[in-house]
């Protein structure tokens, strides 16, 4: 059977292990140095076997952007460095350097949220889209393209779903709003079918 390999990557060494590997799916991809009192040990010859082999990378900072946003609201927010990562304080700016790096030497982006952690929440998805805007200045259609038929073709499910075509489950969402004009609307899901099945109707829950 062929299932899909996915590994958590936080250090350099983490991800050039995990790379030489060939494993399918990078969750975080970040690249601390293995000395914790550095910043960061990008390796650009990794991300180019990387984009070669086709290995997807959910960068996560839909999670990062929930987290600044408690923050603005008064609340505790994230640690800052988390005690499991790195000593030294690595700006955001500084990973969101190295995403752009990636994607510009053709890493493919998945989304993911981290969910089960602070602010990671299962009903808080559309943050990936949200990031892939503010922080990578993507355009809105390529945000909602990582989120549906992107996605799906990273968990080798696009034969079933990610978008809508004849003989695909039809998992739809129909929204207040347009996330093509504004990708934040995409946290304004108004009826909801998946697999055909109405789940949500005009802001009313059904199950």
């Amino acid at each position: 059977m062929n299932v899909p390999i996915v590994t958590h990557t936080l250090s350099a060494q983490g991800v050039r292990n995990v790379v030489e590997a060939g494993v399918d799916q990078l969750i975080h991809s970040r690249w601390y140095d293995v000395d914790p009192t550095k910043g960061l040990d990008y390796d650009a010859d990794t991300v180019k076997k990387m984009a070669d082999q086709g290995q997807w990378v959910d960068p996560t900072i839909g999670h990062y952007l929930l987290g600044q946003e408690a923050k603005s609201r008064g609340e505790n927010g994230p640690m800052d460095p988390h005690w499991a990562v790195s000593f030294k304080v690595v700006p955001h700016e500084g990973h969101v350097e190295t995403l752009m790096k990636m994607h510009d030497a053709g890493v493919r982006f998945t989304t993911g949220l981290d969910m089960g952690m602070a602010y990671g929440t299962h009903d808080r998805s559309a943050a990936n889209a949200w990031a892939f805007v503010d922080y990578l200045e993507w355009d809105n259609w390529k945000a909602v393209h990582a989120s549906t038929a992107g996605t799906a073709e990273a968990l080798q499910l696009s034969d079933q779903v990610g978008s809508l075509k004849s003989g695909l489950q039809a998992d739809i969402a129909v929204f207040d709003g347009d996330p093509a004009q504004n990708i934040r609307d995409m946290d304004r899901a108004s009826t909801v079918l998946q697999a055909g099945k109405i789940l949500k109707l005009q802001d009313e829950v059904l199950v």
